[in-house]
């Protein structure tokens, strides 16, 4: 009875989704086309020469994805502050590197006669499955659109049609005409602007504080006054927003604007210009389709270029996720999600906002029990039990098997939390939609639902990468201690992360705690980097600049949590 109520067509959103996991798909099976032929075609006789033919094979392709990602990154950000430079570096050098081995690693003899074997089992199975069910949940969706009893997607040959107006959409060059002093019969100057009135994102006029009228037709005595717009002079930029002119511009192609000058002489006239496609949520389509691509390509170039540590990651995220626990944090999840939902949270129209804040603290806390518990259980109890002794009596040194466990955890505890976070986001999604069903806004558009998971999305990225910060801890603790020290030590970490930083930003503190404070997040991951619940609660928008130096310093945590694991593992008595 509840799906009854809500509109038909509210699971566009987790479509959109849907559509970009299937694209990933695609882009994985062109990629390993690509990686086929040019194995076939003797670019794997480069990489299997010599390592110096290998090197520079793969330092030119390093350099030329380098150079595109610079592009690209410059092409999103349009005029880069010098800190998005060096942001830009900071992540594009390492995963140029990443990506340039890599792709020459592929074309090799033995990643030529193992790729297919690597995606087939493991994670590349898991990730297989799950973006396979998500495809076929997309193409329903537009087969669905046949059968009116089962529609459950709004208008999707007009999103695809917006896909292809993205290059031609965004902030258009600027417009500056002369306008002369409009007579009686002056009907407006025609200002060329060529844009959709259904794409307008905004308009604005700048006028040298002389005051104009403007409409998509020539203005006559007999015009209708409800379509002209009269701006007061100003010599600073008035912008329209898309509502603002809903009822004077028309929906389709405008070629001109029309632009009586109402004062006594010439003005400079500038028009300002933003346009964007008619659903530009299928920008989703493409963050979620890189991601899919990337999360694929991750595993093939892990194994191509660490075989190694890679067959001790893939024993280990089998062994992890085919544990008990591993099902029943899943299943205590997504219950406690669902449970959740129908909880009256009794804040006048703003459940969901308590909603995302109670879930993903819960996301987070079982990400990192089972991080802390997986990482005793493969490394500590391993070599409790003389298990990493026999191990490492094969050609394994201790680095490849310590950073092979990381990996393998690592692994594991992602694939928990991409169960958990794409039940959260479907839910998130209905749970607008519900709400608003069930308050007297009536039947809210899809668009409200796909709005509050893109507020989602970026919480859950940076609550991964918190979780991923507690995996090489935990490792590292794993190397010397047992299970319930590492569980005390991590839960200690987890408070004082979080409460250190609120502590040193109150300004009557003693100077001694602060000198404390300071020395405790010198030491100890500054966890109030990944919490974002009060830009959620405040509707602010997260930028990706935040993300991206969250995600260096994550990197770099991570790197020395490794290091001094590496030094604790190495002098390790096994025997």
């Amino acid at each position: 009875m509840i799906l009854a109520n809500l509109p038909g067509e509210w699971l566009t959103s987790f479509w959109l989704v849907a559509n970009g996991a299937g694209i990933g798909l695609i882009l994985l099976a062109i990629s390993l086309v690509v990686f086929v032929i040019g194995g076939r075609v003797g670019l794997g006789k480069i990489s299997d020469a010599s390592p110096l033919s290998y090197a520079i094979f793969g330092g030119l392709l390093s350099a030329l994805v380098l150079g595109g990602g610079l592009y690209i990154w410059q092409w999103f950000t349009g005029e880069a502050q010098d800190s998005n430079w060096i942001l830009a570096f900071l992540l594009l050098l390492p995963t140029s590197a990443f990506v340039g081995y890599g792709t020459a690693s592929m074309f090799a003899q033995r990643a030529q006669e193992q790729m297919f074997e690597w995606l087939r089992e493991g994670v590349g199975l898991w990730l297989l499955v799950i973006t396979s069910v998500l495809s076929i949940f997309a193409i329903f969706g537009i087969v669905g659109q046949q059968v009116p009893m089962i529609r459950f997607v709004s208008r999707p040959v007009a999103m695809l049609e917006s896909i292809r107006r993205l290059p031609q959409t965004g902030v258009q060059p600027e417009i500056r005409v002369i306008v002369n002093p409009a007579d009686i019969d002056d009907s407006g100057a025609p200002v060329r602007v060529n844009f959709m009135g259904a794409e307008l994102k905004r308009i604005g006029f700048q006028t040298n504080s002389q005051r104009i009228e403007f409409s998509p037709t020539p203005i006559t005595p007999q015009s209708n006054r409800e379509k002209i717009v009269e701006l007061p002079g100003s010599s600073e930029i008035n912008y329209f927003s898309a509502l603002d002119v809903a009822e004077t511009l028309p929906k389709e192609y405008i070629e001109f604007l029309y632009v009586r000058n109402l004062s006594d002489r010439p003005l400079e006239l500038q028009v300002f210009l933003e346009t964007q496609p008619e659903f530009p949520q299928v920008t989703g389509i493409f963050v979620t389709a890189l991601a899919t691509w990337g999360a694929f390509l991750i595993i093939l170039f892990q194994s191509a270029l660490m075989p190694k540590e890679s067959a001790i990651s893939w024993s280990t995220f089998k062994t992890e996720t085919s544990q008990p626990l591993f099902g029943i944090l899943m299943g205590v999840g997504i219950v406690f999600l669902v449970i959740a939902l129908y909880i009256p949270y009794n804040t006048f129209g703003e459940d969901i906002k308590m909603y995302v804040t109670t879930g993903r603290p819960v996301i987070l806390l079982l990400s990192i029990f089972f991080a802390v518990w997986a990482a005793s259980k493969s490394v500590s109890e391993e070599i409790d039990g003389r298990t990493a002794l026999t191990v490492l009596a094969k050609p394994l040194s201790r680095r490849q098997f310590l950073v092979g466990k990381t990996l393998g955890i690592g692994w594991a505890v992602g694939m928990l939390f991409l169960g958990i976070g794409l039940t959260f986001l479907f839910l998130v999604s209905y749970k607008t939609i519900y709400d608003g069903v069930e308050s007297s806004k009536g039947a809210l558009p899809w668009q409200d639902g796909y709005a509050e998971m893109a507020k989602v999305a970026p919480a859950l990225l940076l609550g991964y990468m918190e979780t991923m910060v507690f995996v090489f801890v935990s490792v590292m603790i794993s190397t010397r201690l047992a299970i319930v020290s590492n569980l005390m030590i991590c839960f200690s970490i987890y408070i004082l992360g979080h409460i250190t930083p609120m502590m040193l930003e109150k300004e009557d503190t003693f100077e001694s705690v602060t000198v404390v404070g300071q020395a405790i997040t010198t030491i100890i991951p500054v966890l109030e980097h990944f919490d974002i619940s009060a830009a959620i609660v405040g509707e602010a928008t997260v930028p990706a600049e935040y993300l991206g130096w969250t995600l260096v310093y994550t990197s770099l945590y991570s790197a020395v949590a490794l290091l001094v694991a590496l030094i604790l593992f190495e002098d390790r008595d096994l025997s």
